[in-house]
């Protein structure tokens, strides 16, 4: 939305995806993107609270992270360069 600067896409083939959207503590988790262009983006995990927790560049449609060391709920941001956000929810148990 324009109050919080976080796009979601309104059509299905602009997406990111976390497999799985439930992950161990410190397990990989992988981001799956479609027709973005990742040329500059960074993939960033936050926690509940908004904590950053990691930060990484991406620049494939699928990229392996490491899921945080803490449960709860975590949210990965993923920016492109040219300033469009997306965000998905996951859970760390």
């Amino acid at each position: 939305t324009e109050a919080t600067g976080i796009s979601t896409p309104s059509s299905p083939s602009l997406a990111i995806q976390l497999i799985p959207s439930v992950v161990n503590c410190g397990e990989p988790i992988t981001l799956k993107t479609q027709n973005l262009i990742l040329d500059g983006a960074t993939a960033t995990i936050f926690d509940a609270q908004g904590k950053m927790l990691s930060n990484v560049s991406v620049s494939d449609e699928m990229t392996v992270l490491k899921a945080p060391a803490q449960k709860g709920l975590a949210m990965l941001a993923l920016q492109l360069k040219s300033g469009k956000k997306f965000v998905q929810k996951f859970i760390v148990k």
